[in-house]
């Protein structure tokens, strides 16, 4: 287990030069709305082919950190970087480019299309040989639904809906900004289900979530989020559950 970040130190992270290239990586990032500072001096790092989970109480920053790494929000001080390039000034679209998929809070979906549209814009021009049918399989409550306005859809379904676009999308990475809100439990396996079957794939992801005992368990690394520094880090087979618990409540 890592605490905070603190000055004593004996490794930062700039002193990564015998280590593989990180996925991602942002470094000694702030981020405010307005005059309303949000991150500071913020510091993480996703190997490639690994889950990193990020936690944190409500308004901890956790979706400004998704936000500066899809390129929706630019950060206000550091750098981000993407297997090795600096990314910082790169807009958005550049960004999924580069293998940047970022599922949203609130499902992002189209919800006056039907599924099967949904579904063809979903699917970029540079992976056309992805077939809907193809990534069916991974969903097949959909196969029921393509005729189907994506609004009515339950919200199990609309999540499983915004999840498909990492099927298409090849991606590096993809950023799961709280997949589990709203869902029934069972619903919620079943979305874990289908994280896991991405980080099979050699995909890696950074994940928000509210339900703390599975992230660490899907995750390989967590940081934990408060007030926008981050008073927790480590590999999850060192943090535990009361860790992160006490960490909620500094």
């Amino acid at each position: 287990m890592t605490p905070a970040k603190t000055e004593d130190q004996a490794t930062s992270l700039d002193d990564n030069s015998a280590l593989p290239t990180p996925l991602l990586e942002l470094r000694g990032v702030g981020a405010a709305y307005g005059d309303t500072v949000v991150l500071r001096d913020f510091n993480l790092v996703v190997p490639a082919r690994s889950v990193v989970t990020l936690l944190g109480p409500n308004g901890a920053g956790k979706t400004t950190v998704m936000r500066l790494v899809s390129g929706t929000l630019k950060p206000v001080a550091g750098n981000i970087f993407l297997n090795g390039t600096d990314v910082t000034s790169s807009a958005a679209h550049a960004r999924t480019a580069k293998g940047v998929c970022l599922i949203p809070e609130g499902r992002g979906i189209f919800r006056s299309l039907s599924v099967r549209e949904n579904l063809e814009l979903f699917r970029p021009s540079t992976s056309r040989d992805i077939s809907i049918d193809a990534v069916l399989e991974v969903f097949p409550v959909l196969a029921e639904r393509l005729g189907q306005i994506a609004g009515t859809l339950s919200g199990g379904e609309q999540q499983m809906l915004a999840l498909s676009r990492a099927f298409f999308a090849k991606p590096a990475i993809v950023l799961v900004d709280e997949v589990s809100i709203g869902l029934a439990p069972k619903i919620v396996d079943q979305i874990f289900e289908i994280l896991r079957r991405l980080a099979s794939e050699g995909v890696s992801l950074l994940i928000v979530e509210q339900y703390v005992r599975r992230a660490l368990d899907l995750a390989d690394t967590v940081y934990l989020l408060n007030r926008g520094e981050i008073v927790l880090q480590g590999s999850t087979k060192d943090v535990a559950y009361e860790d992160v618990a006490d960490a909620y409540l500094r």
